[in-house]
């Protein structure tokens, strides 16, 4: 494959060809205003339907992100816990969910106001399009800023279009779905159905999830034009097997935890999401953007230790986003305003069952955040780009469970994030860019949770902030190779660290100084009309600066659950007469597994192959296909628990995974 890289650097690169290489060209709202991804002055990824899903299980959303460098994923067969993602080090450290990144779907936040993103109700079948912003833009997005993951989901279509998918995999995977979309009496719409079953690679495995969704879309008076959706998610089972240590990982891999089977840990959710947008153009580089939307989710989490956690949650907010030119100066300004309420009840967990109560208390997070860009314009071939966002956090807990003390309490949070950047754009042929930028987060109510679990908050966790220099480089060469090269110098305080207690709680220690140093090199290449290639690799130099830890000093010790380097790359093969292959590679270094770097997860080198062919029947395309994973057999863990007690950190992945699928889909 590096051969075939250096063939088009070298003798191929200013040739004729009939498309470009890669999809720079596209237009991204990744920095919160249209603009062109190659011209965006960011470290900045786009996924299409093609790369998303083709020929893969698409059960995960770890699956599509393997080609972004910058990008640590992992998960997505454990139900009960989902994908793990991290931005340039940024929620590596999740226990569940991701943190410290943000979640749009259809331009509508999925992470909740207290700054945990939830990724179980999007289903990749739904997936048309992911932009990927590795830059640290909380003077954009505010708290959770160091990175951001938008998806796009279906878009209605001029005419009607279906699509229908079976699949059938290793550890009796099944995934069938449907989507349909057209334009009908002037309203455009989009549905789509999904059902997942699994019994897992591991012992107590299994889950079960529906997915739906519903758009609509319509041109208003004046110039108007609205968007709604809805999207409901039932999952009535979601076995969590729990980590292992390296002794139980030798004797089986595929077994659970025992204390996983004896207090039956999983979950169990459902889910419900409404939102609408209302976007209106005034002219060129002027436009109006309004957004609101509501979510209901009921959550219940029966623990490997002695709880039970029953969670009703409702969330709300808005955003108002306005952007106009005067002269050499683009403005963009905005405010996002949003609001959580939980009610948390805790009980014994009496193997799964709910047992006596022992905790009852109310959660609201509230969340405000204006915000100001300018672009100004100083030459042809020079922008320089200056913006700051306030953002203001208030968490409130109402302690009902009193026979303890009550343990009601408030916090606040506030912060300025400024960013300065230069921009040299040239030409197509090369784009650069230095950002030196901000990200902010403020504690989640899980991580502020006291260490005895009776309630309240614990208020000495301060919010993390990092500033950082980023200077990047993205063009094309002729129309066959696309790169785009990124390094970054990041330097955090007040990372908040996760540790499992004797008793399986998860407690969390600032971390004083922290830096992270890395470059990202993306390369896409038309080697042939029929033969392409991606690659992405990374470099991440992320250690502790100033840590005392009750287990020690670990200043210089490398930080947990991110390889020093990673490397994917993929050799497509797309036939005229409808045949396509993909040859997949992906290799990772060793990784840390806890802040003494006393033990690691090892590095493995991955392979994978898909392949089918699309027919035409009665005016359908009928698409069967084939595919397998990790055929090599390599050891490596799908998921890690960082600092786990009685060092169970690992939670080993099947050494090889096999699936058959069809797609039909209508002209």
């Amino acid at each position: 494959m590096a051969c075939a890289l250096w063939l088009a650097l070298t003798g191929m690169a200013g040739a004729d060809s009939p498309q470009p290489a890669d999809f720079t060209l596209y237009e991204t709202e990744s920095s919160r205003r249209p603009s062109r991804v190659i011209e965006t002055p960011a470290a900045v990824s786009v996924l299409v339907d093609d790369e998303i899903r083709r020929a893969r299980p698409a059960a995960s959303l770890d699956e599509a992100l393997q080609l972004v460098p910058g990008v640590f994923a992992q998960g997505g067969r454990n139900f009960a816990q989902d994908s793990r993602i991290s931005i340039r080090g940024y929620g590596a450290r999740a226990a569940f969910g991701v943190r410290g990144i943000r979640l749009y779907v259809d331009g509508v936040p999925s992470t909740l106001p207290d700054g945990l993103s939830e990724v179980d109700s999007l289903d990749l079948e739904f997936a048309e399009r992911i932009d990927v912003v590795r830059s640290q833009l909380s003077s954009l997005y505010g708290g959770g800023g160091g990175g951001a993951v938008m998806v796009d989901t279906l878009s209605p279509t001029p005419e009607r279009r279906f699509r229908g998918r079976a699949l059938l995999g290793s550890d009796r995977l099944t995934r069938y779905s449907a989507t349909a979309t057209g334009t009908s009496r002037g309203f455009g719409y989009a549905f789509g159905l999904a059902r997942t079953r699994a019994r897992g690679y591991r012992e107590h495995a299994r889950g079960d999830q529906t997915a739906l969704l519903a758009k609509l879309e319509r041109s208003l008076a004046a110039g108007w034009q609205l968007r709604g959706g809805l999207s409901l998610v039932w999952a009535p089972e979601a076995q969590d097997p729990g980590g292992l240590n390296l002794a139980e990982v030798r004797r089986d891999r595929t077994q659970a935890h025992a204390l996983s089977v004896s207090r039956n840990a999983r979950e169990k959710l459902n889910q419900q999401k409404l939102w609408l947008r209302l976007r209106r153009a005034f002219g060129e580089d002027h436009d109006l953007r309004l957004t609101g939307y509501a979510l209901r989710r009921d959550f219940a989490n029966a623990l490997p230790i002695n709880r039970r956690v029953d969670l009703d949650r409702t969330v709300f907010g808005g955003s108002a986003v306005y952007r106009r030119r005067t002269g050499p100066v683009l403005w963009t300004l905005g405010a996002d305003l949003d609001v959580q309420r939980d009610l948390r009840l805790n009980h014994a967990n009496l193997s799964g069952a709910r047992g006596p109560l022992q905790l009852e208390q109310s959660e609201r997070v509230r969340s405000l955040g204006p915000w100001l860009q300018a672009d100004l314009r100083l030459s042809r071939d020079w922008t320089l780009i200056a913006g700051a966002r306030y953002d203001r956090y208030e968490f409130v807990v109402g302690d009902r469970f009193t026979r303890n003390g009550d343990r009601s309490d408030r916090l606040r949070f506030r912060q300025i994030s400024p960013r300065l950047g230069l921009h040299w754009n040239r030409s197509r042929t090369l784009q650069l860019y230095a950002n030196l930028a901000s990200a902010f987060r403020a504690p989640t109510t899980t991580e502020l949770a006291p260490v005895d679990s009776a309630g309240g908050f614990l208020s000495d966790l301060d919010p993390e902030t990092t500033r950082g220099l980023e200077i990047g480089a993205k063009g094309l060469l002729g129309q066959r190779l696309a790169y785009d090269v990124a390094a970054f110098d990041l330097h955090l305080r007040n990372v908040a660290v996760p540790f499992e207690t004797p008793t399986g709680d998860d407690i969390f220690r600032d971390a004083g100084r922290v830096r992270r140093r890395g470059l990202e090199v993306a390369l896409s290449a038309l080697l042939h009309p029929a033969w392409t290639a991606r690659v992405a690799y990374t470099y991440a130099d992320y250690r502790y600066r100033d840590f005392d830890s009750p287990g020690g000093r670990f200043d210089g010790r490398r930080e947990p659950n991110t390889p020093e380097h990673s490397v994917s790359a993929e050799l497509r093969f797309d036939s005229p007469s409808g045949w396509f292959a993909v040859l997949s590679l992906r290799h990772f270094s060793d990784i840390e597994v806890d802040d003494a770097n006393s033990a690691e997860s090892r590095g493995a080198t991955l392979a994978g192959l898909r392949a089918g062919r699309d027919f035409d029947y009665r005016g359908r395309t009928l698409r069967p296909f084939a595919g397998l994973r990790n055929f090599t057999r390599a050891k490596y863990d799908q998921t890690l628990r960082p600092n786990a007690f009685g060092g169970r950190y690992y939670e080993p992945a099947p050494l090889i995974e096999a699936f058959v699928g069809l797609e039909v889909l209508s002209r």
